[in-house]
């Protein structure tokens, strides 16, 4: 059999090195790997030896005409912002995002998010957004390659999220070549509206995932396919062997003392992060709890990221590094960087650093993070989360306090009550006392939202991808 795997964000490329889906996806085939140039020449330093594994490099091209760009963008934002059925099955992104759309065109914004409300509720009418939004999608941009190939399966990472998934998508349906969408976060179902193109088949984590696929974004039930989260077949595995023994003594942490694991956000949170992490260090100075703490502080990815060399992604560094060389000497403090491979263009975080971050969450007694995913990895070790809603959100989309933060993929966790949830500075101290001294206080709630975010195939979530993916190419010879 012969697949194609289409990635267009570096995002993705991360989810498919830290996974090793290409590796168990090529035992039943040869895979070839679709990928910018940028992306395709980082991924060549790292690939390991695979005579089923080819990378080839994407064609897509954005025009240079204006009206062009913005035809595409006024139907895709307001796609986006479609949400049909949520009074079937709520979804309190649909509200969220157009509460917070931004335009520098006030009719512009008037009508994405008027016209994204009125085809939400006559979602009759949505055809006629996709046909707007797909006619002006460029055609044959992989055609030689295609007959070339001969793909019996197309996979991509998104619904059409950006113009390059569509385009790969619409590809497949015009070449009549199977497509799925492999699912890898845990926000792509809840908080990206509808799909400019709909592929085939999609694979998705769990349940609340295939019934946001089928009722507020209009998958068949057939073509939706429940196979686990390859993304923490590593946590369940970390699971099966003991904590290592070293790692207290090589961070220099005694052995009763209890320790605070704090991973900051990205840029997004910059803001927060500055607001928080000195709030959370001086706890490991002041010792205000009946154990002793030591804090075990990992700085986030983007803060290494080829962005960082000039413009706001530099100040943004620069900002944190002087913020944590104030703490650098402190004994009860260990701050932690990322492992990763980096080409002088793309970073990659390399098996020692997804072996240092399931460690920390291993031996951890309670996890602090902002909005992030930590929350379920930390419940799927069975610790305390904690997760840290005081600080200012600021990206593209938004400019909020993180408290106000409230799409539908964090209220789903919340709702489980396996999660702490601290909103301004003062509660901190006495929530971690709380986590502290009752960790099996929420054991329950968190064992009920890990079976409720990766219900299935816990720790073969990517061997199990693989092999869905390869019964659904060989339907095509039947």
């Amino acid at each position: 059999m012969k697949f194609m795997f289409f990635c267009h964000r570096f995002f993705e490329l991360r989810f498919l090195v830290a996974t090793n889906i290409l590796g168990e996806l090529s035992k039943y085939g040869v895979v070839t790997l679709l990928l910018p140039k940028e992306l395709a020449s980082s991924y060549r330093t790292i690939l390991k030896p695979n005579p089923n594994i080819k990378v080839a490099i994407s064609l897509y091209e954005k025009s240079d005409l204006f009206l062009w760009t913005a035809w595409l963008n006024f139907w895709g934002d307001i796609l986006y912002l479609t949400f049909p059925n949520t009074d079937k099955n709520p979804n309190a992104t649909a509200k969220f995002h157009r509460q917070h759309y931004r335009s520098k065109s006030i009719l512009k914004r008037a009508l994405v998010v008027n016209i994204s409300r009125f085809i939400s509720h006559f979602s009759r009418f949505l055809p006629l957004i996709v046909w707007l939004y797909q006619v002006a999608l460029p055609r044959g941009s992989h055609q030689v390659l295609l007959e070339k190939e001969r793909p019996d399966l197309m996979i991509g990472c998104s619904f059409g999220l950006s113009l390059e998934d569509a385009i790969f998508l619409k590809e497949a349906q015009a070449n009549r070549i199977p497509s799925a969408v492999v699912v890898q976060s845990w926000d792509r179902t809840s908080n990206k509206g509808c799909p400019t193109v709909w592929p085939d088949h999609v694979l998705v984590w769990n349940k609340i995932m295939e019934r946001e696929a089928i009722v507020n974004l209009g998958f068949k039930k057939e073509s939706i396919h429940v196979v686990g989260s390859a993304l923490w077949d590593t946590h369940f595995k970390k699971l099966k062997i003991k904590p290592c023994r070293r790692w207290r003594k090589k961070l220099s942490i005694p052995q009763k003392t209890k320790i605070l694991f704090f991973a900051c956000g990205g840029f997004g949170n910059h803001a927060a992060n500055m607001t928080v992490i000195p709030s959370i260090f001086e706890l490991a100075q002041t010792q205000p709890f009946h154990d002793d703490i030591h804090i075990v502080f990992r700085v986030y990815p983007q803060y290494l990221s080829p962005v960082t060399r000039d413009g706001d992604g530099k100040r943004k560094k620069n900002e944190l590094e002087e913020l944590l060389s104030k703490y650098k000497n402190e004994s009860n403090i260990t701050i932690l960087y990322p492992n990763v491979d980096f080409d002088g263009k793309n970073f990659i975080p390399n098996e020692q650093d997804h072996y240092q971050m399931t460690e920390c969450l291993y031996q951890c007694d309670v996890s602090l993070s902002q909005v992030s995913s930590q929350m379920i990895e930390a419940c799927i070790f069975d610790k305390p989360a904690l997760n840290i809603e005081f600080g200012r959100r600021q990206t593209e989309k938004y400019d909020l306090e993180i408290k106000e933060y409230k799409t539908e993929h964090l209220l789903r966790v919340y709702r489980t009550g396996a999660i702490y949830r601290v909103q301004n500075q003062r509660e901190l101290q006495a929530t971690i006392a709380q986590a502290l001294s009752k960790p099996a206080e929420k054991c329950a709630e968190r064992k009920a939202l890990v079976d409720q975010e990766a219900p299935c195939n816990k720790g073969v979530a990517a061997a199990k991808t693989a092999k869905r993916l390869a019964d659904l190419a060989r339907k095509k010879h039947r």
